[in-house]
């Protein structure tokens, strides 16, 4: 491996470490401990072990550039040695190759799972779950032809001989295959955010700051792109795991960055440089009854259903990656329906003698019915 390709890697495998690092630390910091750790920081967990795992072989790789992809003269001249060694760099390929489908295909479900989360009670929900569903069928497909279609029989991957089939070589065909599903499901992503975004009650300056961060997904996105012009380009490089490297770090990076809010806070409010966001935020925060004006109504049991619901459904990327506005509040709008009916009682019909009676009730969906009997030949049936 050359000097600087080595030192390229071990730079992006260090800031891609300490950024996972801080991820988890922050969680740990937001959700009261390690045990209270949520499904996509457990599956990001192992996708950070299959970008170590990665790099490890990249650098094995670097090692034992020779394949069973051959020359013009194909087997001529080659020694035993040489056949076994490009036998073992045969194997090296294919094992990098499957841990960075395995690795590409993570990070797209760890993306799911918070944009789940976040949009929860959304429509934009349903959109993530048939990317969800597109993107596991499209690597279930990848698999398959990978390991039962391109290459026949399938030990041919590792086989040194002339007249191998490409698919068994070069596998040019998985590598279109993998990269159409991949760059597509990408591009499906990178949209998610986009209207959550524009609808949240952030600033301009943090909606950019944000969309910048999601951004990120772009550059993931030019690395695969430039991975497989290599690839194809010239096949007897090993530039392509560079490639590789460039883009599984900066996956990792844009999937981890945007959680390490909570750590930045814990990190200012310990050396005393958050005391004045701090005391912006208490000012400026309204609460729930401000927003809806419905304070007279905070004990009903839909109300109290209501406000558990809402703060429940906010995601840590509402809640911790924008500081001061507590941005991306999506409110969920439940309806209030008054019955005023009449009540006629038979010892006192006049309009001078109304009695009054009124009765208020909530039920869990959030309703709040209130029933007002007013002892007049009156009916009236309001809803809003």
């Amino acid at each position: 491996m050359l000097d600087h390709h080595l030192v390229e890697v071990w730079v992006w495998f260090s800031f891609a470490t300490t950024i996972a690092i801080c991820r988890f630390i922050s969680r740990s910091i937001h959700l009261g401990g390690v045990r209270n750790l949520m499904p996509e920081d457990y599956f990001m967990i192992f996708t950070y072990a299959l970008y170590v795992n990665l790099i490890v072989w990249v650098n094995i790789q670097a090692s034992h550039t020779m394949t069973n992809v051959l020359g013009p003269t194909g087997t001529a001249g080659f020694t035993q040695a040489d056949i076994d060694e490009r036998v073992y760099g045969s194997i090296v390929t294919f094992v990098t190759e499957q841990t960075m489908i395995l690795l590409q295909w993570c990070v797209k479900i760890c993306f799911l799972l918070i944009y789940f989360r976040l949009t929860a009670s959304l429509r934009e929900q349903l959109y993530v779950k048939i990317l969800m569903v597109y993107a596991v069928t499209g690597w279930v497909i990848v698999e398959i032809f990978f390991y039962g279609v391109w290459c026949r029989p399938f030990i041919d991957y590792f086989v040194v001989k002339d007249n191998n089939s490409p698919g068994c070589t070069t596998a040019q065909d998985h590598l279109i295959m993998s990269f159409v599903f991949n760059l597509s499901s990408d591009i499906l992503i990178l949209f998610i955010p986009v209207p959550i975004l524009i609808r949240s009650k952030m600033s301009l300056q943090k909606k950019l700051l944000l969309g910048g961060v999601f951004s990120l997904g772009i550059f993931v996105m030019i690395c695969a792109i430039m991975n497989r012009m290599y690839s194809f380009l010239n096949i007897d490089s090993i530039e392509w795991i560079y490639w590789y490297v460039r883009e599984a770090s900066t996956a990792i990076i844009v999937s981890n960055i945007a959680l390490c809010y909570p750590l930045l806070r814990y990190i200012l409010k310990r050396t005393g440089l958050a005391t004045s966001v701090t005391t912006n935020q208490s000012s400026e925060q309204p609460t729930l009854k401000r927003k809806f004006g419905l304070a007279k109504f905070s004990g009903l049991t839909g109300l109290s259903s209501f406000s558990k619901r809402t703060e429940d459904t906010r995601t840590e990327s509402t809640d911790n990656i924008t500081a001061n506005d507590h941005s991306l509040e999506i409110w969920q709008s439940r309806q209030f329906v008054v019955e005023e009916t009449a009540a006629t009682d038979p010892a006192r019909h006049n309009d001078q003698d109304c009695q009054k009676e009124r009765t208020i009730f909530g039920d869990t969906t959030g309703v709040v019915k209130v029933t007002v009997g007013t002892g007049c030949d009156k009916d009236l049936e309001r809803g809003a």
